[in-house]
């Protein structure tokens, strides 16, 4: 089954300096309809413009990633970090049993634009931590956080993955073989693409979402000559 997320349809809240579209609801944007996916609580689209910040909050029990996409994040917590995250740089922050944080505009003259998403974990009120990872580029999906010991994303405490593409050909996608789960969610980044499970298709374009459930392969075909990125994230098919 896939049912499409529309960008246009998407919540807004807007504050000193910045705007949110909001995939599912969060904070004081509720929609009914969309709480949530799996364990992927909310999906929001960030945009701060120059010396704006989006104020200090405090956040537990959730997996929390964002993907810098233009300009440069500045993130601070209670754990004493103050990072420079620039655009391609992925971090996660654990909330644990608690944690306050800060993402504001590094830039001076740039709007900061950034996609934050946070995922329940599988274990409450565990120690808060902080991760940060480059990954370049390539025509392909790139694991970006993940459950699984030893490989080269960051660790997320939960039976879930988060890759990234940019693809500028066909691909296909097996969902058997990641994390034995048959539910995904995919955000469109930039460009536009088709995607297909064997009986129905769509087409996607930038802030559209798809949400995928009973499927064991997507085909990511491509409409244009424009690369299309994104971010798929796989999820636990019970929770």
């Amino acid at each position: 089954m896939l049912e499409v997320y529309l960008a246009k349809e998407r919540g807004v809240k807007t504050g000193k300096g910045y705007i949110t579209h909001c995939s599912f609801s969060h904070g004081e944007y509720v929609n009914f309809e969309r709480m949530g996916y799996s364990v992927l609580q909310s999906l929001n689209e960030q945009k701060v413009q120059t010396g704006k910040n989006l104020g200090e909050r405090t956040d537990d029990n959730m997996e929390i990633l964002c993907y810098v996409t233009k300009g440069i994040l500045v993130h601070s917590d209670s754990l004493g970090n103050e990072r420079l995250v620039p655009a391609g740089d992925f971090q996660i922050l654990t909330a644990g049993a608690g944690i306050k944080h800060n993402e504001a505009n590094g830039s001076q003259d740039e709007d900061l634009h950034f996609i934050e998403l946070s995922i329940i974990p599988n274990q409450m009120n565990l120690r808060p931590g902080y991760q940060q990872r480059k990954i370049e580029p390539s025509s392909n999906f790139q694991l970006v956080a993940s459950h699984l010991p030893g490989s080269d994303a960051m660790f997320m405490n939960q039976n879930a993955e988060v890759y990234r593409f940019t693809l500028d050909q066909n691909r296909y996608f097996y969902l058997s073989r990641a994390a034995d789960s048959h539910k995904a969610y995919l955000h469109i980044l930039s460009g536009r693409i088709k995607i297909s499970d064997g009986i129905d298709s769509v087409e996607l374009e930038a802030g559209d979402g798809l949400k995928c459930e009973d499927i064991q392969r997507l085909e990511f075909i491509k409409v244009d000559e424009e690369i299309s990125e994104g971010l798929l994230i796989v999820l636990p098919s019970e929770f």
